[in-house]
C-alpha cells in the first residue's frame, strides 16, 4: 500500500502497522493524488512544486522519477492502457505508449475527480454536474443534478453503478 501523509509518499504494510518513507516531501514540494497504473509497478502522483502541480510516476522497484506534464486528478483506464489528467480546463487523454494524445476542453476548470467507466468512456465529477466523456467521439455530455446545492462527495458507487451491464 502507498499513501501520501503531510506531503510525504510512504509505503505501508498491508495491515498498516508498519510504514517505510519512500520520497520525502520538500520544502516547497509534496506528494498528492496518488493513481496505480494497472498491471504494472508505476505510481502516477500529482507532485506539488510551488504553485503548480505536475503529474509525474515512480516506478516502485526502481526509484525512477518521470514527470510529464502540469495537471490534476490521475486516473488510469481499468486496462493501463489509457491515462487521464486534468489541467485548468483541459482534459488530458494519452495512451500509455504515448502513441495517442487528446486534449479537450472542458469548458470547466478542475473536476473533482475523473473515473474511468471503460477504455472509451470517462466520468468527470464537478460540484453540481456529472460529465460523461467519449473517447471514440470527442464529446463531452455533462448532466447537473436536479436538485440545486446538491454536492456529490462520495462518487464511487455512482461510477460502478454507471459501469455495470
Amino acid at each position: 500500500l502507498y499513501c501520501s501523509r503531510l506531503g510525504n509518499l510512504y509505503q505501508l504494510s498491508a495491515d498498516g502497522s508498519r510504514d517505510m518513507l519512500i520520497a520525502p516531501a520538500g520544502v516547497d514540494s509534496d506528494y498528492q493524488e496518488l493513481a496505480w497504473r494497472p498491471h504494472s509497478q508505476q505510481l502516477w502522483f500529482g507532485m506539488r512544486e510551488g504553485d503548480a502541480v505536475r503529474m509525474c510516476a515512480r516506478t516502485i522497484q526502481q526509484s525512477n522519477l518521470i514527470c510529464i506534464d502540469n495537471g490534476t486528478h490521475p486516473a488510469w483506464s481499468g486496462s493501463g492502457d489509457w491515462f487521464a489528467y486534468q489541467r485548468d480546463n483541459q482534459l488530458t487523454i494519452q495512451h500509455a505508449d504515448a502513441s495517442q494524445r487528446q486534449i479537450i476542453q472542458t469548458g470547466r476548470d478542475v473536476a473533482l475527480a475523473i473515473y474511468w467507466i471503460s477504455d472509451s468512456t470517462l466520468v468527470l465529477v464537478h460540484g453540481e454536474e456529472i460529465s460523461q466523456f467519449q473517447r471514440d467521439d470527442g464529446q463531452i455530455r455533462a448532466s447537473p443534478l436536479r436538485r440545486s446545492g446538491w454536492v456529490l462527495a462520495g462518487v464511487m458507487p455512482l461510477v460502478t453503478q454507471l459501469s455495470s451491464p
